[in-house]
């Protein structure tokens, strides 16, 4: 079966509030207008998830509640997962090898540097960063979540809010 596995770090997080823990840094005004844009550029791209699954962290959260919000999708559809915060590549395989079978596309929500090393597995070309609200889509033929394997990427994309100024995506 073709799936779709998409990686997207948290929208740009504030600091302004010194009292705050890391876990409930919010969104700046840039990061709430970044993952409207990116949320945008996934429908265009015909990549919308069939169920999203974040971190509890407030900035990876309510990134992945804009995004939810944008693609219209049913409240069963946004899952929060303690494991997403502060995760290993192990956590990350453990959620994804959780999710049905039933699912097409999925979309993970949470941080760095997890996220850039665990999208690296997949790129030919490997980041040194995903920035704030980056997205890596990795498309896949594999019979089970629980089965991700490198040696089945058929593809990657990623963009970044950056791109969708002018510039363009890449492919692997």
């Amino acid at each position: 079966m073709n799936r779709t596995l998409l990686l997207i770090r948290h929208g740009k997080s504030s600091w302004d509030n010194e009292h705050l823990s890391d876990l409930e840094r919010p969104l700046t005004s840039r990061g709430v207008r970044n993952s409207t844009d990116m949320a945008h550029w996934v429908t265009r791209e015909q990549l919308v998830p069939d169920m999203l699954f974040s971190s509890p962290a407030t900035r990876a959260l309510t990134t992945a509640r804009i995004m939810f919000q944008t693609w219209n999708l049913p409240p069963d559809k946004l899952q929060v997962h303690e494991e997403l915060y502060m995760a290993g590549e192990k956590e990350i395989r453990e959620v994804l090898g959780r999710a049905s079978d039933d699912l097409a596309t999925v979309a993970l929500f949470g941080h760095n540097p997890t996220f850039t090393d665990f999208a690296n597995r997949f790129l030919l070309d490997p980041l040194d960063n995903l920035p704030t609200t980056g997205l890596v889509a990795v498309h896949l033929t594999l019979e089970s979540w629980s089965a991700l394997d490198k040696g089945r990427v058929q593809d990657t994309r990623v963009m970044f809010p950056r791109l969708l100024e002018g510039g363009t995506p890449w492919s692997k």
